[in-house]
């Protein structure tokens, strides 16, 4: 279940047209600031989804469910919840009323989307170190590769690579992600000896430096295996544990966080033509889906991406950003790599090195919506807007400011 969020006229046609209804009925709920929308999937009886809709109406909601069931007993549906049925603690004082009878067992997932839509803050345990997610960070990206899309083969020796590392941390990054393999469109995959190879000795000095955290983004169990031996902190993995059957024991072993991230395909095809029915939906149960198999592991410190570009339509990516709000109703702090991407370049007509300030504003607007960690080439212009937004926002201004610089 989804908390909606960020929805323009069209995307709002579109959730009605999945539920069997016309943008007209939904325009009067959609008015009503006490109420929250909800879209998703209800595991129920046709019995029990008609109790949910009398029992939401007695009390000034709405549920409208697809004629049509998914996945089984599946059946989607559109909410209109009321928000004082929405907090736990208060919801099953509501009864007693003849109105209804008591609180239905299906509005336990309207509740925990809407509590896990409001959560701000995460600390997660790396290592000997703490990751305290409760304004947005800065992830540099460190790619030792010979053919990734933007710096392609500019770190690919190991002292040019950590004089980089050492300049984006200067720059305000909080965690390096280090890359022994490209995974822009059509690459070709590397061997696992041949990925540690590359990025073993820079990790290994970044680790015994310890001035920021170490991510290393890598899909194969063996590399995320050497590289938390050598000290990493965290693992961000491409695929969403669907390429490597043993990544999920690998990183429940150490028990350090790790990045699931959407993807249609593979680096090879993902490209060629990705197509979805309902985009968001289906990003979102991706990552739902590996969410679960990852707790199911014993892993319980996880971040979310949506995985801009990664086969995604021009358009997609767009969707997907203006929506970014709703992936928090996973209950984890959602990480966003948008930076120097094809979608940006194809909207500004420019090449990588120049997609610099389309990337600020999809970051100053996902930060709005809730982002927490952001994956960028640009360090030290990224953390500047961050500190600008958040001393707006939160008039917390740096003691140097504060002294009278000007």
């Amino acid at each position: 279940m989804r908390v909606l969020n960020g929805l323009n006229e069209q995307d709002w046609m579109a959730e009605a047209a999945r539920v069997g209804c016309s943008p007209a009925q939904l325009r009067p709920w959609r008015a009503r600031p006490e109420l929250v929308a909800f879209a998703g999937r209800l595991t129920d009886s046709t019995h029990g989804v008609r109790r949910l809709e009398q029992w939401l109406s007695h009390r000034g909601g709405c549920l409208l469910a697809a004629g049509r069931r998914t996945g089984g007993e599946r059946r989607d549906v559109l909410a209109f919840v009321p928000r004082t049925v929405l907090q736990k603690e208060t919801a099953g004082n509501i009864e007693g009323e003849g109105r209804g009878g008591s609180e239905p067992a299906e509005l336990a997932a309207f509740q925990q989307a809407w509590s896990h839509f409001q959560r701000s803050r995460w600390v997660f345990r790396c290592r000997h170190k703490e990751l305290v997610l409760d304004r947005p960070l800065v992830m540099g990206i460190l790619n030792v590769t010979p053919d990734s899309f933007s710096d392609g083969g500019r770190f690919l020796e190991t002292d040019r690579a950590l004089a980089r590392a050492r300049e984006m941390i200067a720059q305000g990054a909080a965690i390096i992600d280090v890359g022994g393999e490209s995974t822009r469109p059509g690459a070709e995959p590397v061997s696992a000896e041949e990925e540690w190879r590359r990025i073993g000795p820079v990790v290994e000095a970044l680790v015994s430096e310890g001035q920021c955290l170490v991510s290393v983004d890598t899909y194969k169990s063996v590399v995320a295996r050497q590289a938390l031996e050598a000290g990493a902190h965290l693992i961000n993995d491409i695929s969403g544990l669907n390429f490597d059957p043993h990544m999920a024991d690998v990183v429940a072993d150490y028990q350090v966080p790790l990045v699931l991230m959407h993807i249609q395909g593979t680096p090879q095809n993902m490209q060629r033509n990705p197509q979805y029915t309902h985009l968001v939906e289906e990003v979102f149960e991706f990552l739902f889906r590996a969410v679960a198999r990852a707790r199911a592991q014993g892993i319980e410190q996880l971040l979310v991406d949506p995985g801009i570009g990664f086969g995604k339509r021009w358009e997609d990516n767009f969707e997907l950003i203006r929506r970014i709000g709703e992936f928090r109703s996973l209950g984890y702090p959602i990480l966003l790599g948008t930076s120097r991407k094809s979608f940006l370049g194809r909207l500004l007509d420019v090449p990588p090195a120049d997609r610099l300030y389309g990337n600020l504003s999809v970051t100053i607007f996902s930060a709005l919506q809730g982002v927490r960690v952001f994956r960028v080439h640009d360090v030290r212009p990224t953390v500047e807007a961050l500190d600008t937004l958040r001393a707006v926002l939160e008039k917390k201004i740096p003691p140097a400011a504060q002294e009278g610089v000007s």
